[in-house]
């Protein structure tokens, strides 16, 4: 026999210590996954809230824009309102037959271009008949000069183009806009923004529906470039801050919705765009610049495609092709460009130095009064004469001073 007893008693209590250590450690790791499950959970529950914190991040800067837009377009429609109103008095101070009847100035108890069944002493007018009183709230509705008795325009040739009938109205009215072709060249664009701006219509620069039909009614109803840009809409033009104001950080820089800016024309037929406040400027120094006949107004197009507006993926590319010269191609997501607001015109001048063509010639001395400023070359003085030393001759930014 064995000099060693074994106590089974004592056998089995240590197993059950044990076992009841291997029970614990088991409720032990299903806590510890239920744990790591919860936090995993946590993780994705805070991804998913950073991702709505980003989606809502986006929303209000979207909403921040359209209030913007909204605000300046209340303060445009105002102030027409206001000059609408002063024509209206002024113009009613003339007629001296002794009528006096009741006339809306700003919608104010009637229909639009309607007459009130009464009103205080404020809005007593004299008037030769009602239809000069109409025609005054109509000028207030559009914003415009005189509007003469309707006039006979035939209509233009059904094969017409939406184009060409734009260049033909505007060439009834006395817009210099070329040949009615249906190109929407310089001449042609510039004319139809400043018809645009000067009806209140939204800034496209296309040929759109609504621009046409009342292109066409106030073509027939006499309207004419010189009661146009005798208008105090035009008259009391200034530069305007963009809708879009770029932002320090950059956010958004060559991602702006197309559709909501103004098309004008670039080279070979073809489209550019810029931001609506720059586009107008554009058509304004296109229009007085093509007074002066020294200089070929068509150089005042876009050089390219991308040479007004452009994307965030072009100017990666521009980057890339050029960016051992960072003067030449600015760090993709901080470019003008991107915002809308510069614009490659097509000069034909010397890249750098001196101005060499009338036309670069005729922007030195006046395009800052439309808000474009150049692009000049800081590390070197101006010339003896007082004239600019350009790093880059084509390169227009707008960038209106602040009142």
């Amino acid at each position: 026999m064995s000099r060693f007893r074994i106590d089974l008693s004592n056998v089995r209590v240590e197993q059950d210590k044990l076992n009841q250590t291997i029970s614990t450690f088991t409720n032990m790791q299903q806590q510890v996954s239920s744990m790591e499950y919860r936090v995993e959970g946590a993780v994705r529950a805070r991804r998913n809230v950073g991702s709505r914190l980003n989606r809502s991040s986006q929303q209000l800067r979207e909403l921040d824009r359209m209030v913007r837009e909204l605000n300046q377009f209340m303060v445009n429609t105002v102030g027409r309102y206001e000059q609408a109103e002063a024509r209206l008095v002024r113009n009613a101070s003339e007629m001296n037959n002794g009528q006096y009847i009741f006339a809306l100035t700003k919608y104010a108890g009637g229909s639009p271009g309607g007459v009130s069944n009464g009103g205080n002493s404020k809005e007593q007018i004299k008037a030769k008949s009602v239809n000069e009183v109409t025609t005054s709230a109509y000028k207030a509705d559009t914003g415009v000069g005189e509007t003469k008795k309707k006039v006979q325009i035939p209509p233009p040739p059904e094969k017409y183009t939406n184009n060409q009938k734009v260049q033909y109205y505007l060439s009834k009215m006395g817009f210099n806009i070329g040949t009615v072709d249906g190109k929407m060249g310089v001449k042609s664009s510039s004319a139809l923004i400043i018809f645009q701006y000067s009806q209140g219509l939204s800034i496209t620069g296309k040929a759109d529906a609504a621009t046409l039909k009342l292109l066409q009614k106030l073509a027939e109803e006499g309207l004419t470039y010189d009661s146009i840009m005798k208008s105090d809409v035009l008259k009391n033009w200034k530069p305007e801050q963009p809708g879009i104001e770029p932002r320090k950080d950059n956010k958004g820089n060559g991602k702006l919705d197309v559709s909501k800016l103004a098309r004008v024309p670039a080279t070979k037929d073809r489209d550019a765009y810029l931001q609506n406040e720059a586009a107008v400027a554009w058509a304004l120094m296109v229009n007085e610049a093509s007074k002066d006949k020294t200089i070929d107004i068509n150089r005042f197009k876009a050089s390219g495609t991308s040479e007004g507006y452009r994307t965030l993926e072009v100017q990666k590319e521009y980057f890339k092709k050029y960016g051992e010269d960072s003067k030449r191609a600015a760090t993709p997501g901080t470019s003008n460009h991107g915002w809308g607001l510069a614009i490659d015109l097509d000069l034909n001048d010397p890249q750098k130095g001196k101005a060499q063509t009338n036309e670069l010639k005729w922007l030195e001395a006046n395009a800052e009064k439309f808000g474009f400023n150049p692009y000049l070359d800081k590390e070197k003085p101006k010339f003896k004469d007082g004239s600019n030393n350009y790093y880059e001759t084509w390169h227009w930014n707008y960038k209106p001073k602040k009142n």
